[in-house]
């Protein structure tokens, strides 16, 4: 029995009901919420490992976008602030749920997916091993395991740098 396969399974349709409840721009708004924060942790982290080697120029460049991200979040929290009135219209409201059913299924690929770029990172051990033979045995979570796209979007970044 896969329970890979199976917890995939409940936190897709988990998240298509709450997706459906809240709406697209609820869940848009909610997932924003979860990058800027995990940015902000990043940037933190950066700004602490600067301060201990000394890298005056890397806590100027990691404060600087920390604030940066600060003002985009609030100027992103305007635009959520009037899409959420303009979803309570009837037709554009009917519309706003069927696309969270969509964003809550996206969501799950997603962290899916960083879980899979997790997993290729850190295969060494009992819990690495036990995943990769998870997703080898099921034909679904294979595709995504060969389909994903935030790994293609890293080795694109890192041949870029």
């Amino acid at each position: 029995m896969n329970y890979l396969l199976i917890i995939i399974a409940f936190a897709f349709i988990w998240r298509i009901v709450a997706g459906y409840k809240k709406g697209m721009v609820k869940e848009l708004q909610a997932f924003i919420t979860l990058i800027v924060t995990s940015a902000t942790i990043g940037l933190i982290c950066k700004i602490i490992n600067a301060y201990r080697s000394m890298d005056k120029i890397s806590i100027v460049i990691a404060v600087l976008l920390l604030i940066i991200l600060g003002i985009g979040f609030k100027l992103l929290n305007l635009v959520f602030f009037s899409a959420k009135a303009i979803v309570k219209l009837p037709v554009i409201h009917s519309a706003d749920k069927l696309l969270g059913i969509v964003m809550g299924a996206a969501e799950v690929l997603i962290v899916l997916w960083a879980f899979y770029f997790v997993v290729d990172t850190f295969t060494i051990g009992i819990f690495g091993r036990m995943m990769i033979a998870y997703i080898s045995d099921s034909e679904i979570l294979m595709f995504f395991y060969h389909n994903n796209l935030l790994e293609k979007i890293f080795e694109q970044l890192r041949a870029a740098v």
